[in-house]
């Protein structure tokens, strides 16, 4: 059996900037339920399932319960309280930061060679539009993982 894991979101990009881009990530999380992991302080199952998709950083922003506000998430334009949230940090971080080649990373249920992955382009502006794939509500597809990669 290869190793796996489940319920938790990543976030991986590439930074132009000159500050402390750890610092950066954990003082727009702190408070929040999040948990901030670098990638060196990560299972290896984790950066070997994503090798393709990884850019210069790569953040766990783990909380187990997060996946499911995707379950009671049923109408597209209002985002449970934690999922605005999330959002809302994100768009703050890019907003803020020299952040390039962003991806939001987020997984049901992770398997080398077992889950299927849904990868999508979307503009920064449709960050919603684009979490909603994960939603039960969302009758598109779904998929054990879904990886976001955020124009620029």
């Amino acid at each position: 059996m290869n190793d796996n894991f489940d319920c938790t979101q990543f976030i991986t990009f590439s930074y132009e900037g000159t500050g402390n881009i750890d610092r950066i990530i954990r003082n727009t999380f702190r408070g929040s339920v999040f948990n901030v992991i670098r990638s060196d302080e990560m299972r290896p199952v984790k950066k070997r399932y994503f090798k393709h998709y990884l850019e210069e950083f790569f953040f766990e922003l783990a909380y187990d319960e997060f996946m499911g506000e995707f379950e009671d998430w049923d109408n597209e334009n209002k985002p449970t309280p934690l999922l605005e949230l999330f959002t809302e940090k994100l768009k703050g971080l890019f907003l803020l930061h020299p952040i390039k080649k962003a991806k939001i990373i987020l997984v049901n249920f992770a398997e080398e060679g077992k889950t299927n992955d849904e990868f999508v382009y979307i503009e920064r502006s449709e960050i919603y539009s684009g979490l909603f794939k994960m939603s039960r509500h969302n009758f598109g597809s779904w998929s054990d993982t879904l990886i976001l990669e955020l124009s620029d």
